[in-house]
């Protein structure tokens, strides 16, 4: 199966998406902040194969964070404000090794406890993938 990516002029994240299996790849390099996480959503969106509810992993295995927790909750709250575009049930992955990536991860995981969302935290790219690939 393939994924198509999306063509950005950003250097910052790659989007890659899979319609057939409703699945997206979005990859970080470098510095990660407030405005590189609203604008990797935006693209995923307009990604001419996303579709509403596809499983999602992101990659910060080649970032840092430089987001903090107060600009952690607004992404959330961003997202939340789209969720009838973004849908409102699907897997989210997260991959990291840092252990302060991880930790915003995990308060960006309870800030979304209360949806339908599933999420998890993974240090190995492969299990990431393998989980949101597998069917419920």
């Amino acid at each position: 199966m393939k994924f198509k990516k999306q063509k950005t002029d950003r250097t910052d994240y790659t989007i890659e998406v899979n319609k057939e299996i409703k699945t997206a790849i979005v990859k970080f390099h470098g510095k990660v902040g407030k405005e590189s996480l609203e604008s990797s959503f935006v693209d995923l969106l307009s990604h001419e194969d996303f579709v509403k509810n596809a499983n999602a992993c992101y990659n910060y295995s080649n970032a840092y964070f430089s987001a903090n927790m107060q600009e952690i909750e607004k992404h959330a709250q961003f997202v939340n404000e789209r969720r009838e575009e973004r849908g409102d049930s699907y897997k989210l992955a997260f991959v990291t090794r840092d252990k302060l990536t991880k930790t915003l991860l995990e308060i960006y995981k309870l800030l979304i406890a209360h949806t339908a969302v599933e999420v998890k935290v993974f240090t190995i790219h492969k299990r990431a993938v393998e989980w949101i690939e597998k069917r419920k």
